[in-house]
């Protein structure tokens, strides 16, 4: 009769489970480093995004700084969502861009209006 050599499956069942093992204890680093690396390519992406245009204010309207056009924040800010593909400019005291939700009290009565980013009045 011939004999064959093979792995029994008891010792197939214990290297799966240390294989599992160690998966699970590196997939949450690995998915922390996917997000970190999400986030620091958004931060470049958006650092690019701004340099660019300001750049292109600068080769447009002159430098940038005191004593210049730009000297007034709002001039600045219109020069720059000019050079930007802005959908829609907030600005300042504009309630249109966010959402306002209301908190629910425990009798179903609105509490509060909030709105995202600050912008919003809270109203009591």
């Amino acid at each position: 009769m011939k004999t064959y050599k093979a792995f029994t499956l008891a010792e197939v069942l214990v290297t799966l489970m240390i294989i599992g093992v160690i998966a699970a204890m590196t997939l949450p680093s690995l998915n922390q480093n996917i997000q970190y690396n999400h986030f620091v390519s958004g931060c470049l992406k958006s650092y690019s995004v701004l340099s660019q245009a300001i750049n292109r204010m600068k080769v447009d309207y002159g430098p940038i700084g005191f004593g210049t056009k730009w000297n007034n924040p709002d001039d600045f800010w219109k020069g720059l969502v000019a050079q930007m593909n802005v959908v829609e400019d907030c600005g300042k005291n504009k309630n249109g861009c966010w959402y306002n939700y209301y908190v629910k009290q425990s009798n179903g009565k609105n509490d509060a209006n909030y709105s995202l980013g600050g912008r919003g009045n809270i109203e009591w």
